[in-house]
């Protein structure tokens, strides 16, 4: 009899791929060491095409506000680009979701397979089944451990990473606009951090989802009145006016990558084995990613024949990490040149942005990579 693959972390990746592997026939037991309870936040998530698409094919129904055009801009000079999906044929650029949302349904959607109140506590990878002992005591016997439980998993500690630390803090909450921005979203870069402005649908409409990374130390005095001092200004840059209407989340921003995915019997994906900056929105998309590939994995192989599980495994662990570590060094320059204050660099960046913006075929690519894998 197959044994039940178990997940660790019942979030938006852990539902899916239980989800998914349900799909193809194949078991999964999903833990999750808190209660069924989805906090209230002001959190949103923006997924591209390639992401949406996946829950779509799993059924998942949810709200989302589309992005058909973004606007990139340079506070402190002309240099813009601007993107539309107009122009490079697709129906949207990005989806934005209310993150409890999007959590709620598809761990409705996983519901039957969830087990609330329950973690890990034991691995005895000794005999021919894995025996995983849970916190109320209960064992369960499995060939495969997935680690979607997060960037501080306790399951993939021993899988050594390399660390960033941007000395940033994002502060994130909801505003309204005095005009619509209806499917429009904005990134501003400038001195007081890299901005963006996105529409959603959450706590209803009119409003918009603001991302700020800010540097530590333009709020080592408290995030309130530097937004107060800065919310108009970046405001009268997008031609627009923003006011708060929600409280302000704030998280401090860092990224890491494990040396591999795969410790056997654990294999991670997701924050458990990456995370990103949110200069591009791109972390819980990179997420999707692994969960496809490992989905695909999974579905190829004999679950009892251990050596082709490992092989396979390896693959994933092998064609992720090098594909995330190439958009992790890829947002880390993006990072760089935008909170560059040298004079020369911002000339040479804003002749850069608008000689991007001239070139339909450079903004085709790089919307098309953003979007994620052809389906």
């Amino acid at each position: 009899m197959q044994q039940p693959i178990v997940i660790s972390g019942a979030g938006i990746l852990g539902c899916y791929i239980s989800c998914a592997l349900s799909l193809q026939g194949i078991d999964s037991i999903v833990l999750e060491k808190k209660d069924d309870e989805v906090e209230d936040s002001v959190r949103t998530i923006t997924l591209n095409p390639f992401s949406k698409n996946l829950l779509d094919k799993i059924g998942i129904e949810n709200d989302y506000s589309m992005i058909n055009k973004m606007e990139v801009k340079d506070f402190d000079g002309t240099g813009k680009i601007v993107f539309k999906s107009s122009e490079i044929g697709m129906d949207h650029l990005a989806y934005v979701s209310d993150f409890a949302a999007l959590l709620m349904a598809v761990r409705k959607k996983a519901s039957e397979k969830i087990l609330y109140k329950e973690e890990i506590i034991d691995i005895d990878n000794k005999g021919d089944l894995n025996k995983v002992t849970l916190s109320s005591g209960k064992v369960i016997k499995t060939n495969l451990i997935i680690s979607s439980d997060g960037k501080n998993s306790k399951l993939a500690n021993k899988i050594p990473k390399s660390d960033k630390d941007y000395f940033q803090t994002a502060l994130t909450f909801l505003a309204s606009a005095d005009k619509d921005m209806d499917t429009s979203a904005f990134q501003i870069f400038s001195d007081s951090g890299i901005c963006a402005f996105m529409p959603t649908r959450q706590k209803g409409e009119g409003l918009v989802t603001v991302v700020w990374s800010v540097s530590d130390d333009l709020i080592e005095n408290g995030y309130e009145y530097f937004i107060k001092e800065n919310l108009e200004k970046i405001s009268r840059k997008i031609g627009n006016r923003f006011q708060i209407r929600s409280k302000v989340q704030s998280f401090k921003l860092s990224s890491h990558n494990r040396s591999s995915y795969i410790d056997f019997p654990v294999v991670l994906v997701g924050d458990s084995a990456h995370s990103i900056h949110p200069l591009a929105g791109q972390g819980i998309n990179l997420g999707f990613e692994d969960a496809n590939s490992l989905v695909k994995k999974i579905i190829k192989t004999n679950q009892s024949d251990v050596l082709n599980l490992r092989d396979n495994l390896n693959e994933y662990s092998n064609e992720r990490r090098l594909q995330n570590e190439i958009m992790l060094k890829t947002m880390d320059g993006f990072v760089a040149l935008f909170n560059e204050r040298n004079p020369y660099i911002r000339f040479l960046r804003n002749f850069g942005l608008n000689a991007f913006n001239q070139s339909k075929f450079l903004k085709s690519f790089f919307v098309k990579a953003a979007s994620g894998p052809i389906k």
